[in-house]
């Protein structure tokens, strides 16, 4: 292996590592049924053959100004596969970031950290709406991240902080409870 990488991996503590992997695996495993018998829901079925159509409802609702530039991650449509596998990716990040920002030490309590996180059944019920799950997630990663660099006492952390904010919020407002208490159990463990 290379040393750069080495040098990456070794950054991360064991349980931030089993976190990623438990969360990433026991997504697949939970989830594996949505992405390949995905049945079609009203919003699916709107933006198949029109991704204006979500522009346009970004643009007169005003409330998701991110979303329709988020959204091109994984392409126009509706594309189970790869939207599930973005949107586990972004989970399990996520769940290293708890791991970390909660000093979580223990190598079980990081695994069901990151299995609670992917099996959560808002999870669930986010797939539902697969054509903007993956940025839904990385709305949910952006929050997390903001929490995270919140806590560091830097001014460029706190400009950073700001901006992932901006930008979760941008595309899904409901995961700013999520970041807010994550950030007030790291100050109140701290």
């Amino acid at each position: 292996m290379d040393k750069s990488l080495r040098k990456f991996i070794s950054y991360f503590t064991t349980g931030e590592k089993i976190a990623l992997i438990t969360a990433f695996l026991c997504g697949l495993v939970t989830h594996m049924y949505m992405f390949t018998n995905k049945i079609p829901n009203h919003d699916d079925m709107r933006y198949s053959f029109s991704y204006s159509n979500l522009v346009q409802d970004v643009y007169t609702s005003n409330s998701r100004w991110g979303l329709p530039f988020l959204s091109q991650l994984s392409g126009f449509w509706s594309t189970p596969w790869l939207i599930g596998i973005l949107s586990i990716l972004f989970l399990s990040l996520t769940a290293m970031l708890v791991v970390r920002m909660l000093k979580i030490q223990g190598i079980v309590t990081a695994a069901l950290t990151g299995c609670l996180l992917v099996t959560f059944p808002t999870v669930t019920a986010i797939f539902e709406y697969m054509v903007t799950a993956d940025t839904y997630f990385l709305a949910l990663l952006l929050c997390t991240l903001a929490s995270f660099m919140l806590t560091k006492n830097n001014v460029f952390c706190f400009i950073f902080s700001v901006l992932c904010f901006t930008l979760s919020l941008s595309i899904y407002q409901p995961f700013l409870p999520f970041a807010l208490s994550l950030f007030c159990a790291f100050n109140v463990s701290s």
